[in-house]
């Protein structure tokens, strides 16, 4: 999944990503609140090139050869989970 923009997953709901490449992947802000997640990927599962922020949710990330969650333009990684 990409987007060239801002990108928030959110909802009561659940996401299953099966991929190749990376999962879910935004040139921008990536926000993930109250979502079941599961994603297995070649490369990053989770991937925002501003942010990623993480508010709630249940997430199962698998990353063959990347990173789990990954940010490149800062160092704007944020989660109220445990």
């Amino acid at each position: 999944m990409y987007s060239l923009s801002d990108l928030a997953i959110q909802g009561k709901g659940s996401l299953e990503v099966t991929s190749n490449g990376k999962g879910i992947h935004t040139k921008d802000d990536l926000k993930v609140k109250n979502v079941a997640l599961k994603i297995n990927a070649y490369d990053d599962a989770l991937r925002g090139n501003d942010s990623v922020k993480i508010e709630s949710g249940d997430l199962e990330l698998i990353s063959r050869v990347g990173d789990g969650i990954k940010t490149s333009n800062s160092d704007d990684v944020s989660s109220n989970g445990n």
